[in-house]
C-alpha cells in the first residue's frame, strides 16, 4: 500500500479494556485479517450468488439486491434481535458455498459460524463467561479456546446500542486471550442494525475498521468470511509453537537459532495475573518438564511466557548482568539465594529458522518481521511521517512474544498465608535490593507479583524487563498501581525541607495537596522563597532512586496486613470467613488501595497510618505498629536526600536503609505471637454496604473534577465491586510523563460528536453512573 493511501488510525472508543483506534476497512483487511486464498475473488463470488439458478428463490442474493434473509433493514423487522439476525448463519453458509468450485462439493473448513443459541443482548446481563452473539469456531464444541472470532448484534444503532457492542465484544476477546494460552491475537465483529464493523486486538493494541452496509456493501463482508473459513489456525491468532496434549498440559516448543528445538511440557500453572488485563505482557508462569522424543525427563523448572517491549532489554539479559556485576564477598554471596538462575531465554520465532519474530501486529507494515533490531528500525522519528499510519508510533506500543526457563521451582508469595513466612520472604527481598541498588540498578515493579518463594523457604525477586540503570533510559511513571512510590505516582519530589511550586501551577486541587496543618506532616513546609515563587522557577526533573524500591517493598507488606483476614489456625480455623474483619480495615484497604489520596496521606501525615493500624486485627497490630517505624524511617530517609534537590545524589538514596528495614521486617517474623497466625483472602463485606454503593472512605477525598484523577482510570470502580479480591495481583502499568489534561465537573473528558465515535471519555459501566455524579452543593 502506498504512503498516499494509508490513513492515520483515528482513535474511536474508550473500551473497558483501553482505547481502541480506528482504520480503513482497506488497511484492516490488508493487515488483520488471514490472507485471502488466492483462487477466491469477493467480487465474482458476489456475482455467482446474485445469478444462482434460474428461480429468485434460490438465490442468496434477491432481486431486490438484498440477502436472504434480510428483506429489510433489522431496525424495521419485527423480532427480538436473536430472531432478527438468525438469517446471518445462513448468509455465511451461502457466502461459502459459492466460493466452491462445484456447489456439491464439501471442502473441510477449518473455521465454521454459529449464532449463539443462549445469547445475551445487553451488556449489563452480560457476565465474564458469557459467550458472544455470534462466533466462528474452529471445532463443534463451543469454548473460549475454540472460537476464533466473536461477533455482536443489535437491531438499532444508537450510540448507547453502539456503546454496548463495543464492551461486549471487547470482553468477549478479552476472555479469548485469556483463558487460551495458545491465542495471540483474536478477531471480532459488531453489527448494529446495518452497520458493521470488524475487529482486531492483541497484546498492544483494540483496532476496528471504518463502518460499513453489509447488505449494499457486500464485498467486505465477503471478503471477511471467506478469509475466516479457509484460514489456519496459527493466522487466526494461534500459537504454532503451543500444543495443547491429551491430558489438558501445553507442550511449548522453543526454536534456537543455531537450530535447535527444545520442547517443555506444563505441569503446573503458577502465575497468570497478566492476563487480567487485556493490553500487556499477558504473562502466564509454569511448571514445566523437558521433553525428549515424547518422554518426560530431568527436573522440573519454571518457565515464563511473556510479551515485552522491544526497545527494552530482555530478562535475561539483565538478570545476567546484576548476576556479574561487582560486589563485596560479603553481598556477592547472597546473590544466588536472592535471584533466579536462567537455563535459557530468547524471543519466539513462529517457524523453525527463527526467520519470523512473534510481535504484535504492526498496521502499515506488511513485511515478516526477523528480529528485535529490524523492528526498532522501523520505528525512527516517533513525530515524523515515517512511523507507521495506525496506533503504534514509539517500539514501547508494539510487543514481541518473549520466554524464559529458569532453574528450580517456586511459588508466588500472594499464595503463603504464614504471616511468619511472609514477613521473612520480605527481608530476604531488602538483600535483593541492596544487590541491585549497590552496582546502580533499580527495579521499578516492586509487587506481590515479582516475590516467590522457592522450595527451601528463601525468596526471589523477579520480573527484571523493567530494571535499569540509574540515570539511563526514559523517566516515566511505571509500576503496579497499588504498590508504586506516592512520589512516582506523582512524578514529583514531595519531602524537600521546601515545598516547591507545583509543576501545574493551573491545578491547584491536586489529589496529594492535603487539607491537614503543616504541623500534622513529617514534612515540614516552609513558604516558598521569592526564587521558587518565580514564574521563572522551572522544578528539578523527576528520577527514579532506590528510595521508592523500598517504599513499594513496604507498601507489599502493608497489602498484606490490611487486604487480608487473620485467623489463628489453632483457635479460630472454623471461624466463619470476615467474621474477624472489622469495617474500620475494610476501609482502610479501600482507602489505601483504590485512591491515591488516601496512599498520599498514609505517607505523608504522621499520624494517618499509626490510626490505620488500630483498625487491624489485635494479633496484627504489633506488626502494624514496626511498619510504622519503617514508614518513618523511609520519610526521614526522602527528607535527607532531598534536602538539596539540586545535588541531590540518587545512587546514595537510602544505603543505610536496607539494613534498617531487614531487622524490623525480621522482627515481625521472630515474633512469637504470630507463629501461628495465618492469613486468608479478605471478601468483601455484604452487610455493610451494596457492591455499587461508594465507601465513604474514598468519597471524603476524591476529587473526580481533578485531571489527575484520570491516571487511575477505571481501578476505583472495579475494586469496588464483588471481585474486589478476587484477582490477588494486577500488571504494572506504564505511563509516559506528560502534562494533566483538563476535565469537566463529572471528571470526563468531552470530545465532539462524530458518527465514527462511540465515546471519547473514560469508561464506566452504566450501573456506576448514578454513583460517579458529582455531589451538588446547597
Amino acid at each position: 500500500m502506498s504512503t498516499s493511501t494509508q490513513s492515520i488510525a483515528r482513535p474511536f472508543a474508550n473500551t473497558p479494556h483501553g482505547m481502541s483506534f480506528q482504520v480503513p476497512i482497506q488497511s484492516f483487511i490488508d493487515y488483520a485479517l488471514p490472507p485471502l486464498r488466492h483462487d477466491l475473488d469477493p467480487e465474482k463470488i458476489i456475482k455467482k450468488m446474485a445469478d444462482t439458478g434460474t428461480g429468485s428463490s434460490r438465490r442468496p442474493i434477491t432481486l431486490q439486491d438484498r440477502w436472504r434473509g434480510f428483506p429489510v433493514d433489522p431496525a424495521s423487522a419485527r423480532g427480538e434481535a436473536s430472531t432478527v439476525f438468525r438469517r446471518m448463519e445462513d448468509v455465511v453458509c451461502a457466502i461459502v458455498k459459492a466460493s466452491r468450485p462445484n456447489s456439491e462439493d464439501v471442502q473441510v473448513q477449518p473455521c465454521v459460524f454459529r449464532n449463539n443459541p443462549t445469547s445475551v443482548f445487553s451488556s449489563l446481563d452480560h457476565k465474564t463467561d458469557t459467550f458472544p452473539d455470534a462466533y466462528w469456531q474452529l471445532d463443534t464444541e463451543r469454548s473460549w479456546s475454540t472460537i476464533a472470532v466473536s461477533g455482536e448484534y443489535k437491531k438499532s444503532e444508537s450510540e448507547s446500542d453502539q456503546e454496548d457492542n463495543v464492551i461486549k465484544v471487547t470482553s468477549s476477546m478479552h476472555n479469548c486471550l485469556r483463558r487460551d494460552p495458545c491465542r495471540r491475537s483474536t478477531l471480532g465483529f459488531t453489527i448494529e442494525n446495518t452497520t458493521m464493523r470488524l475487529w482486531y486486538c492483541d497484546r498492544s493494541e483494540i483496532v476496528c475498521s471504518e463502518p460499513f452496509n453489509f447488505i449494499i456493501d457486500r464485498k467486505w463482508l465477503v471478503h471477511f468470511c471467506l478469509s475466516v473459513a479457509y484460514a489456519e489456525p496459527h493466522d487466526l491468532g494461534w500459537d504454532p509453537t503451543m500444543q495443547q496434549t491429551e491430558h489438558g498440559r501445553y507442550d511449548i516448543s522453543v526454536h534456537s537459532p543455531d537450530g535447535t528445538t527444545v520442547v517443555y511440557r506444563t505441569l503446573e500453572l503458577l502465575s497468570r495475573s497478566g492476563v487480567e488485563t487485556l493490553k500487556g505482557r499477558g504473562t502466564r508462569v509454569w511448571k514445566v518438564v523437558r521433553v525428549e522424543h515424547g518422554v518426560e525427563s530431568g527436573t522440573p523448572m519454571v518457565l515464563k511466557d511473556t510479551w515485552v517491549d522491544p526497545d527494552r532489554e530482555s530478562e535475561g539479559a539483565v538478570l545476567e548482568k546484576l548476576r556479574d556485576a561487582k560486589r563485596k564477598p560479603d553481598l556477592q554471596r547472597f546473590v544466588d539465594r536472592t535471584f533466579l538462575s536462567r537455563e535459557w531465554d530468547g524471543d519466539v520465532f513462529l517457524d523453525r529458522t527463527c526467520s519470523v519474530l512473534d510481535c504484535t501486529r504492526i498496521f502499515g507494515s506488511g513485511a515478516v518481521i526477523s528480529n528485535r533490531q529490524e523492528l526498532l528500525s522501523r520505528f525512527g522519528d516517533a513525530s515524523g511521517t515515517t512511523a507507521p499510519p495506525t496506533q503504534p508510533r514509539h517500539a514501547s506500543d508494539c510487543k514481541i512474544h518473549y520466554r524464559i526457563v529458569f532453574r528450580g521451582v517456586c511459588k508466588p508469595i500472594i499464595t503463603e498465608t504464614s504471616v511468619v513466612k511472609i514477613f521473612r520472604a520480605l527481608a530476604q527481598i531488602t538483600i535483593a535490593l541492596q544487590l541491585m541498588h549497590v552496582v546502580g540498578w533499580v527495579h521499578r515493579d516492586v509487587s506481590t507479583g515479582n516475590i516467590l518463594l522457592a522450595e527451601d523457604g528463601t525468596a526471589r525477586l523477579t520480573d527484571l524487563e523493567y530494571a535499569r540503570l540509574l540515570g539511563q533510559g526514559d523517566e516515566c511513571r511505571l509500576g503496579t498501581t497499588k504498590f508504586m512510590a506516592v512520589e512516582v505516582d506523582e512524578q514529583e519530589y514531595l519531602f524537600p525541607q521546601e515545598r516547591l511550586p507545583s509543576r501545574d501551577s493551573s491545578n491547584q486541587n491536586r489529589p496529594l495537596a492535603l487539607s491537614e496543618e503543616a504541623s500534622s506532616r513529617d514534612v515540614p513546609l516552609k513558604s516558598p522563597s521569592k526564587e521558587h515563587s518565580s514564574a521563572e522557577y522551572k522544578p528539578p526533573d523527576f528520577h527514579y532512586n532506590p528510595l521508592h524500591d523500598l517504599e513499594s517493598l513496604w507498601w507489599v507488606a502493608v497489602h498484606f496486613l490490611f487486604t487480608k483476614e487473620a485467623i489463628d489456625n489453632l483457635k479460630e480455623r472454623s471461624k466463619e470467613p470476615g467474621a474477624g474483619v472489622s469495617e474500620e480495615q475494610r476501609l482502610y484497604a479501600d482507602k489505601f488501595f483504590t485512591n491515591r489520596n488516601g496512599r498520599g496521606s498514609a505517607m505523608l501525615l504522621s499520624h494517618a497510618f499509626a490510626k490505620a493500624v488500630k483498625a487491624l486485627h489485635p494479633s496484627l497490630r504489633g506488626a502494624g505498629a514496626i511498619l510504622e517505624d519503617i514508614r518513618q524511617k523511609i520519610v526521614a530517609s526522602y527528607r535527607e536526600a532531598e534536602s538539596d534537590l539540586s545535588s541531590i545524589e540518587h545512587a546514595q538514596c537510602g544505603d543505610d536503609l536496607h539494613t534498617v528495614m531487614r531487622n524490623l521486617l525480621l522482627d515481625v517474623a521472630e515474633s512469637s505471637s504470630l507463629k501461628n497466625i495465618h492469613l486468608r483472602s479478605l471478601r468483601p463485606s455484604t452487610s455493610a454496604r451494596a457492591p455499587d454503593q461508594p465507601s465513604q472512605a474514598l468519597d471524603d477525598e476524591i476529587d473526580e473534577a481533578d485531571p489527575l484523577w484520570k491516571l487511575l482510570g477505571m481501578e476505583k470502580q472495579q475494586l469496588r465491586s464483588q471481585d474486589t479480591y478476587k484477582n490477588l495481583d494486577e500488571a504494572p502499568v506504564e505511563q509516559l510523563v506528560a502534562p494533566a489534561t483538563h476535565a469537566t465537573k463529572t471528571g470526563r473528558r468531552k470530545a465532539k460528536s462524530s458518527s465514527n465515535a462511540v465515546r471519547m471519555r473514560p469508561y464506566l459501566p452504566r450501573k456506576a453512573k448514578i454513583a460517579a455524579k458529582p455531589l451538588v452543593k446547597v
